[in-house]
């Protein structure tokens, strides 16, 4: 189910959609918790939110040519 959200988010975000950048923080954040919950080691839980961050900066990248403003 997480990994049909993830795809649904970045399909959405090719088209420019703001939702998919937030469903596509939800799922990593859920996929993080999972991964820790059933101990399959820290290094690759914690790869869930650094996706999420590289993702927000590339987004960001740029003072006033962010992508950010262009999403709907």
């Amino acid at each position: 189910a997480l990994a049909l959200l993830n795809i649904s988010s970045i399909v959405a975000l090719f088209e420019w959609k703001r939702w998919g950048f937030w469903g596509y923080s939800l799922s990593s954040f859920a996929m993080f918790f999972v991964i820790a919950w059933f101990n399959a080691g820290m290094t690759a839980a914690l790869m869930a939110p650094v996706g999420v961050l590289l993702l927000y900066l590339a987004l960001n990248l740029g003072q006033n040519k962010g992508s950010w403003p262009h999403l709907s």
